[in-house]
């Protein structure tokens, strides 16, 4: 299965100390470099634990691949992150199983294009559903996410349906 991501889900996992998550769902992550420098490089600078936790996993089972051509004219159509534009760029190219994005117009322009998204919830949905992960703990995942929303950016009545859906 070819995963790529953006940022924000490799970001909240690796807040989170869940990297695992990711790697025991998908065996194998892609990202481009500009995920990378937004992840690693500049999280590094901010002094961001998730970032060197990414950093660590780089090149064992996540990735870097580049798009071929310029993922800018996506980034300026559509407005959205060069980071988001490489993505969706590279996952189409790849003809990706799966693009993990979280921000509402790069999801929007993905499935413009015909590639599958999942967010950072989704995937926290999927491993509870495939067993990777209790209930209890992906649900004291979701409460520190609905806990700091200025820190994870995730919509507070998003998570409680989550949870909800979790619960059940």
């Amino acid at each position: 299965m070819m995963v790529i991501s953006d940022s924000t889900p490799l970001m909240h996992f690796g807040m989170v100390g869940r990297l695992d998550l990711l790697r025991t769902a998908y065996q194998e992550i892609v990202i481009t470099s500009a995920v990378y420098h937004e992840t690693v490089t500049e999280g590094i600078k901010l002094g961001e634990n998730d970032a060197l936790l990414i950093e660590k996993e780089t090149g064992k089972w996540i990735k870097i691949i580049d798009p071929d051509g310029n993922h800018a004219e996506i980034s300026q159509r559509y407005n959205i992150h060069h980071g988001e534009a490489a993505s969706i760029l590279l996952a189409k190219q790849l003809s990706a199983d799966l693009l993990l994005i979280n921000e509402r117009d790069g999801r929007e322009v993905a499935k413009s294009c015909g590639i599958p998204v999942k967010g950072t919830i989704g995937v926290i949905a999927y491993c509870v559903h495939k067993g990777h992960i209790e209930k209890d703990d992906a649900i004291d995942i979701l409460l520190q996410f609905r806990n700091e929303p200025a820190r994870y950016w995730i919509n507070p009545r998003i998570i409680d349906m989550a949870i909800s859906s979790i619960s059940d």
